[in-house]
């Protein structure tokens, strides 16, 4: 008896496994931004000291070292956002960036390196997690962009329409 219904289980089995067939191919999904993430935080005054603003984001040592950051200053009196490192509003001081990298967490530091600073209402970071991590450095074509696609990075506008990041 046990070897009937062993024999009816194998049977019943291999008949559902040979009897199926692969489906039709799904439409192609949207691209997507699931390596994309942006922080945003609030205003900063580099007019007065501390010259440096200090914004700790929640990201380990593994992700931040396979990431590209890209940072941003929003100055609301001219609705304009600065690309750091680099000039703020009217090139009246010169900013820098660094990273710092914990086991547990990243501070990114931005730094008033010249001039008598100013106030901005919001920063934003993004952040670009690589999939892959590929050998040999510099390529020399100006497209390749470390894996990144062809845009604008200094342009915030731009990269927040291409990877649909919220306002």
């Amino acid at each position: 008896m046990l070897v009937r219904s062993i024999s009816t289980v194998l049977l019943l089995s291999c008949m559902i496994f040979f009897s199926c067939k692969k489906g039709d191919t799904g439409a192609a999904g949207k691209d997507g931004n699931a390596n994309v993430v942006q922080y945003n935080f609030g205003s900063h005054d580099f007019t007065q000291p501390p010259v440096t603003d200090a914004l700790v984001v929640n990201v380990k040592a593994d992700t931040a070292n396979r990431s590209q950051w890209f940072v941003y200053m929003y100055h609301p009196n001219v609705g304009r956002w600065y690309f750091l490192p680099g000039p703020g509003i009217f090139d009246l001081s010169q900013y820098s960036v660094n990273l710092e990298v914990r086991d547990e967490q990243t501070i990114l530091y931005i730094i008033k390196v010249s001039g008598s600073g100013e106030i901005y209402s919001k920063i934003r970071m993004i952040r670009i997690y690589a999939n892959s991590d590929l050998p040999g450095g510099r390529t020399g074509r100006s497209n390749m962009n470390n894996g990144l696609p062809n845009i604008n990075f200094s342009d915030y506008e731009t990269v927040r329409a291409y990877y649909h990041l919220p306002e």
